[in-house]
């Protein structure tokens, strides 16, 4: 059976083509989607049999330590991490707002 995990949360981020605009922090809203298997989980009631959320939530924040041009370069980072970080990841979609501007990237990706 599959589930799809999300964590979705306002972060401060320094993302902008401009030097003004990376030079400041802004809130961008980020949502994380892990589509995983949760037959083990669902039974056994076990963090470890799961995908750690927390363990998300770092990646999205140490991602977030580096400053970007383009939201692009940011929602394609925090995907890539989040499929290495776990096999039981099969695939994730990572949206970025942008709530200064209402601008945002979607993107997807499966293993």
């Amino acid at each position: 059976m599959r589930g799809l995990l999300f964590l979705e949360d306002v972060f401060e981020a320094c993302v902008g083509y401009t030097l003004q605009e990376r030079s400041e922090k802004q809130e961008v809203e980020i949502k994380a989607e892990i589509l995983v298997d949760v037959e083990r989980s669902a039974m056994s009631d076990a963090l470890l049999d799961t995908v750690d959320l927390d363990s998300v939530r770092k990646i999205i924040e140490d991602s977030l330590r580096k400053k970007y041009k383009l939201i692009e370069r940011l929602a394609v980072k925090l995907l890539e991490d989040i499929l290495r970080m776990d096999e039981r990841v099969e695939s994730v979609a990572i949206e970025v707002k942008k709530l200064n501007t209402h601008t945002g990237i979607k993107v997807e990706r499966r293993k």
